[in-house]
Parts: C-alpha cells; sequence; structure tokens
C-alpha cells in the first residue's frame, strides 16, 4: 500500500535512524522533507546549507525520498537563486520562510517558483491569503508543523480556493483538527503529513481510516493528492 509523508521534518544522525525505523512501522513508503515554520536561517550560506543538507537524504533513495528547497523572501535575489538551482536538483516544491518579508519580494519569490512549476509551502495563514489573491495559478500548501492547529477562521479563507492544499502536520494531536480541515478543504485537498512527532502521525492515519469519508478519499489523503500536487515526485 502506498503511503506518502508529505510533511516529512528534516531529521539526521540518530533522529534520522529512529524516524527511519518508526517509518517502516508505519508503513511510509515514500517521505518529503520540507518544513517552513520557525524562523528562518539567518544568513544566505545557512539557507543554502539547509537546502543542501535535504537534498544529501534524498540521495541514493529516488524512490523513497524526495525533498523541498527553502528560501528566506527578505533576501529575494539568493531566492530566486536557490529555486533555480533546485529547480534542476530534484526538489519538487518551495518552502518560503516569510516573516519579515514585504509583499514585493514575496512576489518575486512565488513568481520564479511558480515559473519554474514549483508549488509553494507557506506556514502563515495571514501571508497566504494575500498571495493566493495575487497569483490564482500557483499551487500553494498551508503547512505548519506542530500541536497548534490552524482555527477555522485562518482555514475559512481557503475553503473555496482550489489551488491551496492543507499538510495534515498542522493539526498534531489537537481533537477536531482533522475533521476541521476535511470540512474547510475536503480530501481533495488534504495532504497527510508526520512532521516531527511519528507517534502523533501515525494516530493521525488511524483517526483518518474512520473520519475519511470512504476508502477512495483516504487514498487520496495517504498518496494521490501528493502526486497529483508535486508534479515532480516521479522522477524526483
Amino acid at each position: 500500500m502506498t503511503l506518502i509523508d508529505a510533511g516529512a521534518a528534516l531529521a539526521e544522525g540518530a533522529h534520522r535512524a529512529a524516524r527511519d525505523r518508526a517509518a517502516a512501522a508505519i508503513g511510509i513508503t515514500r517521505e518529503i522533507v520540507c518544513g517552513c515554520a520557525g524562523d528562518a536561517p539567518d544568513s544566505d550560506f545557512g539557507v543554502t546549507s539547509l537546502n543542501r543538507r535535504r537534498r544529501v537524504l534524498t540521495k541514493g533513495r529516488a524512490g523513497a525520498a524526495a525533498w523541498c528547497a527553502a528560501v528566506d523572501a527578505r533576501r529575494p535575489d539568493h531566492a530566486r537563486d536557490q529555486i533555480a538551482r533546485a529547480s534542476t536538483r530534484g526538489a519538487v516544491a518551495i518552502d518560503v520562510f516569510t516573516g519579515g518579508a514585504d509583499e514585493l519580494a514575496l512576489d518575486l519569490v512565488v513568481v520564479e517558483a511558480s515559473r519554474r512549476g514549483l508549488p509553494v509551502r507557506v506556514a502563515d495563514p495571514a501571508v497566504l491569503a494575500g498571495l493566493v489573491r495575487a497569483h490564482a495559478r500557483t499551487e500553494f500548501v498551508l503547512s505548519r508543523p506542530g500541536d497548534l492547529p490552524f482555527t477555522d477562521a485562518e482555514l475559512a479563507p481557503f475553503a473555496a480556493a482550489a489551488t491551496v492544499h492543507l499538510d495534515l502536520a498542522s493539526c498534531g494531536a489537537v481533537r477536531g483538527a482533522i475533521d476541521a480541515a476535511l470540512a474547510r478543504f475536503g480530501a481533495e485537498r488534504v495532504l497527510w503529513g508526520s512532521g516531527a512527532r511519528m507517534e502523533v502521525a501515525l494516530a493521525q492515519l488511524r483517526a483518518l481510516e474512520v473520519i475519511a469519508p470512504g476508502e477512495a478519499a483516504l487514498d487520496a489523503i495517504r498518496w494521490r493528492n501528493a502526486m497529483r500536487l508535486y508534479k515532480r515526485l516521479g522522477g524526483a
């Protein structure tokens, strides 16, 4: 059975080994290493290094792992350079650190990602709402891994936005969060992702088996939506 972890946190060393064991136990067949919540690295070198570390984790694992390139929208020139490089190195999407970036810088980053056919992942719903209005054809993912799910008011603006998807890693273990996500987005725009806590991700999978409206919806969340959205997965 196919199971894509569309929100896998970066893990290295002993944490990598522990994550691999948990992924095997859960039945994850492919992971996408990503995540743009929190503060951006404090320099261009830090962003470049983060992307190198993500990409290294996928080497030799083409059928089992893919990566999203991170960019800091406060530095649009460096961000566009990283997007250009990532587009030739197997990245399937772009993670955007949006904190402190102005509207013009954000637009430049999204235009570059969209031009290269890469979906854009954003953690701040207020920022994403503006980007969706300005970039109607760009595919976006709202993703904030952790234990603080988005409120219904934060999700409401995207209910009718067909280009916006939601990473379930943002739901944590909060009761009712997955139900709210499905109510606003429908099964066709929801991606299952583990974030940093594999035990919570497993609990979410078990809950989805009950909550998801049918086997087709469950398959969509488990892997079909990720394959459709991240078009480069097939060759990543």
